[in-house]
């Protein structure tokens, strides 16, 4: 299999994984077209295979970083995601957060779970999934009692 990926997240809403070594593009998508909406955030998950991208489609899709296959979908966005945030819950965990910012400034985080499939590998990449634990609605970032910045 190939090592290191890099991934980007365009304004059109194309996402791509390039060679870092040589500079190819190695595929390129655009997941947002049958979901109604542009991607807007892009973050990377621990363990460096699997990436999380939402936009204002209401969703956050996790993908293998590598072909950027479709893992699972969190449900909890419906007003869309602007921002990304991962990271990781201890250094042995297989557990991470995923916070997400809404465009009227909601947010949200999930705690997640990484699973391994027993057909898998036990390399992270293939065979592995993610399950969403826990989902938790903050509010809107800035807000004070009456609503207002």
């Amino acid at each position: 299999g190939r090592g290191d990926a890099l991934l980007a997240l365009s304004s059109d809403g194309m996402l791509s994984e390039w060679d870092p070594v040589d500079g190819r593009c190695l595929i390129s998508t655009n997941p947002s077209a049958p979901l109604g909406g542009d991607a807007t955030a892009l973050a990377v998950l621990p363990g460096r295979r699997h990436a999380a991208y939402g936009g204002r489609f209401g969703l956050v899709h996790i993908v293998e970083v590598t072909g950027l296959t479709l893992v699972t979908s969190l449900t909890g966005a419906a007003d869309g995601c602007l921002a990304l945030c991962a990271r990781s819950l201890g250094a042995h965990s297989m557990d991470a957060t995923l916070a997400s910012v809404s465009a009227g400034g909601r947010l949200r985080v999930w705690t997640i779970c990484r699973q391994s499939s027993s057909s898998g590998s036990s390399s992270g990449g293939e065979g592995t999934t993610w399950r969403a634990v826990e989902l938790r609605d903050l509010g809107v970032v800035g807000a004070d009692s009456e609503g207002t910045r």
